[in-house]
């Protein structure tokens, strides 16, 4: 079985999107877990309409990854993902995932590759995805300790990562899953899947797109934690945190000229 879990709130927008992403998988051992801090729109209403087709709690949390490790502590499948409300995984992922860690039976977390589309669905940022691409298949614990190049929605773990490693931790609020991949890659080397596996959504109401240099910010910081008295690492990571902001800058700035 695989556990998806979905922390949602306020996420009426694109939430059928994102569930219908996940029943609609042709693989079919899978549970949907979606944990909602307690939303004042309609989400709450939205998941009632799909029955016992999915397992739902609504409380208030501390937080995303608050969120997620509550639906860890809930999921019953082998292997566990997580899904953000706004994103989708594309048809067929989910069987990629399965076949991955059925053939590699000591791995014990892998990723895939994964589109950036905005608010209408459509492909965007195709430079970020094409950089990211760069490096997917050629993983090294050196290189994620220089920059975080895996793609979120496209990562999967076995449960027993997390009784190894531990939860996200809640004190993260943006870059909580790099700080999780950096503690999974200094024990184990996680598969790649050579295929693409979900799209990650760009939009205004994103927490990471309005937050985007904070999050690149506590990357940096959280990156520098695991490589303490490595100069050269520490160089590296000094150059790709500004490089990214610099590129990021950019790219704001020609998304207003076009405007």
């Amino acid at each position: 079985m695989i556990s998806i879990i979905m922390p949602t709130y306020n996420a009426e927008r694109y939430l059928r999107q994102a569930v219908e992403s996940i029943l609609e998988q042709d693989y079919l051992d899978i549970e949907l877990i979606v944990v909602d801090g307690k939303s004042t729109d309609s989400t709450v209403n939205i998941l009632r309409e799909y029955g016992k087709e999915i397992r739902w709690i609504s409380e208030k949390d501390k937080g995303e990854p608050d969120a997620i490790n509550k639906g860890m502590a809930m999921a019953k499948g082998e292997l566990i993902g997580y899904l953000d409300c706004d994103d989708i995984y594309m048809p067929n992922a989910l069987s990629m995932v399965a076949e991955h860690f059925s053939s590699y039976p000591n791995c014990m977390w892998a990723y895939g590759k994964c589109k950036i589309i905005d608010e209408d669905g459509e492909e965007a940022r195709g430079l970020v995805t094409k950089i990211k691409e760069l490096f997917q298949p050629h993983y090294s614990y050196s290189r994620l300790l220089i920059g975080d190049f895996i793609a979120q929605p496209a990562a999967f773990w076995r449960r027993e990562l997390v009784r190894e490693i531990g939860n996200f931790d809640i004190r993260e609020t943006l870059a909580f899953e790099y700080d999780f991949w950096l503690r999974a890659g200094k024990l184990y080397r996680p598969g790649f899947i050579d295929e693409y596996l979900a799209s990650w959504r760009a939009h205004s109401e994103s927490l990471t797109v309005n937050n985007i240099y904070k999050d690149m910010k506590d990357a940096y910081r959280i990156s520098k934690g695991y490589s303490l008295a490595r100069p050269l690492i520490n160089l590296a990571q000094l150059g790709v945190y500004l490089a990214t902001v610099s590129g990021y800058f950019a790219m704001n700035i020609l998304a207003r000229a076009r405007r």
